[in-house]
């Protein structure tokens, strides 16, 4: 993305976005035990520069020719300073940027202060614009994405669970306490059945309770599941296609 007359100061800022971009990778890595992926550092690149050309913007125009003069560390601090020619008159804006909150790896930020004679603008630079439009375009992507990969791993499990209780034997179907023999039971249970009348009690509920679990767990339970997950997937791939064509046009 091409920045227009604030071009210049993103390429001088690119080594320093760089090392950000690595410390970020760093705490992701270390806080969720994984590798960032591509979608994720791009996200975060996009909101460091729109940080980072948005403490600039506000005090330059479009028609203000920006020359970059250089980049320095004070006391640790990265100080860019760049000369804005307006109107045939030369003025000098630099930005500190400080890292606020390093003592915590999950709370490090950055803070920008800006020091100038040009007045703050009442209205944003065009490359400020685009770039808020494309940060706010891929975090609601990002939000489909997670949608779709908590889907994903709901349905399989979801799927896999059913599949399971298909597979169930009928004595894995019945209950523990079905199982107890009627030598097993209490005095009070006992003088409340004979043998008989329990061993016939305990088979009837044996099979209510086989039969109730092959007619909710079956085939046909299985494509009623697959087919439902499927719809709610392709509602999130319409959502994320609609987002994408947006941004085509």
């Amino acid at each position: 993305m091409k920045l227009q007359n604030l071009q210049p100061i993103l390429e001088a800022a690119q080594p320093k976005i760089d090392e950000m971009v690595a410390h970020f990778k760093g705490w992701y890595l270390t806080v969720f035990e994984m590798e960032a992926s591509a979608y994720d550092i791009e996200l975060y690149r996009i909101g460091i520069v729109s940080d980072f050309i948005g403490a600039f913007g506000r005090y330059i125009r479009v028609s203000d020719h920006v020359v970059f003069n250089n980049v320095r560390s004070e006391k640790g601090v990265l100080v860019f300073t760049i000369a804005v020619v307006r109107d045939g008159v030369e003025n000098h804006l630099s930005t500190s940027v400080i890292i606020a909150g390093g003592y915590n790896i999950q709370r490090r930020h950055y803070r920008y202060l800006v020091n100038t004679n040009l007045r703050k603008l009442s209205f944003e630079h065009p490359a400020i614009v685009a770039l808020k439009n494309e940060r706010k375009r891929m975090t609601a992507e990002q939000r489909v994405m997670e949608d779709i990969k908590r889907h994903e791993a709901y349905s399989e499990r979801t799927i896999n669970d059913v599949k399971k209780e298909i597979g169930k034997t009928d004595d894995e179907i019945i209950p523990k306490y079905l199982k107890i023999e009627y030598e097993s039971l209490n005095e009070y249970a006992q003088n409340n059945w004979t043998r008989e009348e329990y061993n016939e009690k305990t088979n009837r509920e044996i099979q209510e309770c086989i039969r109730s679990h092959r007619s909710r767990y079956n085939e046909k339970m299985l494509n009623y599941v697959t087919r439902e997950r499927a719809k709610e997937r392709a509602k999130l791939d319409a959502k994320l296609e609609k987002l994408l064509i947006k941004v085509a046009c």
